[in-house]
């Protein structure tokens, strides 16, 4: 096993450490650094194509991400946890002319969805090891995003860790705010529970309504994940909750 090339080595570090963050919640787990040393020369010959490097500079500043793709006047949509990348290779497969940006600090997962990229000769699609909250809340713009999808997010089961979950009130309210008029946020999850409190706290944002009486049908616009197909064969149910941005 291989560590991230040292000509990469922006990609250990996943959040910044500055005061404003002292005390904050982590909605995720890192895990481990080692790459095969298949997959660590896939980085290191193909990162500077596809994979954005967040700097203290960019942080300090709005960025237009359509800039880092080769057509920068497509709509961007945002993806927030990818696993190892198979249903956001689809998704970006599928629809060529929109630009996704996918967020994800799981290595393996990472450098995997990076070669189907490169397999598959992806121009629409850049890749961000990186806290998402802290990069959207940062440094992207208001109203310019058309869409948000979180899929299978860690659902922090234990009582005393639902703190840590990535859609709470404050988050949920940023993400409604970087969203254009008609933008959307698009959330799923085995977790029944998690998806009601989702669902609740989408409703009480006022510059958001649900197309649909309570939950989304199943896989309303979007493909099923590794983790889903696993959570299906295990016998338990996904739910989909989609809001829309009031235009």
């Amino acid at each position: 096993m291989h560590n991230i090339p040292e000509s990469l080595s922006f990609l250990e570090s996943v959040r910044h450490k500055d005061k404003d963050l002292r005390g904050a919640h982590i909605s995720y787990v890192t895990r481990t650094k080692s790459l095969s040393s298949t997959l660590s020369l896939l980085l290191e010959k193909h990162a500077s194509e596809y994979v954005i490097e967040y700097t203290k500079e960019m942080r300090d500043c709005l960025i237009d991400p359509s800039l880092f793709f080769p057509s920068p006047t497509n709509e961007l949509i945002i993806e927030i946890g990818f696993g190892s990348g198979e249903a956001s290779l689809q998704i970006a497969r599928s629809n060529p002319s929109i630009n996704y940006l996918c967020f994800d600090v799981f290595l393996y997962g990472f450098a995997c969805f990076l070669e189907k990229i490169v397999e598959n000769n992806l121009q629409n699609v850049r890749l961000v090891r990186y806290d998402a909250q802290d990069f959207i809340r940062h440094s992207i713009r208001d109203e310019s995003v058309s869409g948000f999808n979180i899929f299978f997010p860690d659902p922090w089961i234990k009582k005393k860790q639902k703190k840590r979950r990535i859609m709470n009130p404050c988050f949920s309210a940023v993400l409604a705010s970087k969203l254009k008029n008609g933008g959307f946020i698009h959330f799923a999850s085995d977790i029944e529970e998690y998806a009601k409190e989702v669902l609740a706290i989408l409703s009480n944002i006022p510059t958001l309504h649900n197309p649909f009486e309570n939950f989304a049908p199943p896989l309303y616009e979007r493909f099923c994940t590794k983790y889903e197909q696993k959570a299906k064969t295990e016998g338990r149910k996904s739910f989909d909750v989609y809001f829309i941005k009031n235009s």
